[in-house]
């Protein structure tokens, strides 16, 4: 199971950089210009970024372990490209962009599949 919380407290120790690279998502800059990933072309955010902690659903305690995930985004419409998510992880230290398993433009959800804790935002191709 997953917690929703701010991204300082899912991820405390941040690399150097990323928080200003967190304020400029979060501020609609083009995310290729932020984040040196060649899969991140033409991408930008739907959601501001916000931390996910993954925890054990019998005992509460955070875990190391990922799951599946659905998240709900508001302004997710019929026809957008490449829905995904860019996740920060707080083992890896590092973002990579996480396909979605399934989109649902009615219920306005994203599902996908997270490695563990981070920072997340949904993000599409145009």
């Amino acid at each position: 199971m997953f917690e929703y919380t701010d991204y300082k407290r899912a991820v405390p120790r941040l690399a150097v950089g990323v928080e200003a690279q967190i304020e400029r998502i979060n501020q609609g800059e083009i995310l290729a210009d932020i984040i040196e990933l060649e899969e991140l072309d033409h991408f930008y955010a739907l959601i501001a970024l916000n931390g996910i902690v993954a925890r054990n659903q019998e005992t509460g305690e955070e875990t190391e372990g990922g799951g599946q995930v659905t998240v709900y985004v508001p302004n997710l419409i019929d026809g957008l490209e490449e829905v995904s998510a860019l996740f920060y992880g707080k083992e890896s230290e590092q973002w990579e962009v996480i396909p979605a398993e399934g989109t649902d433009s009615h219920k306005k959800t994203v599902t996908m599949v997270l490695p563990g804790s981070g920072i997340l935002t949904v993000i599409y191709k145009r």
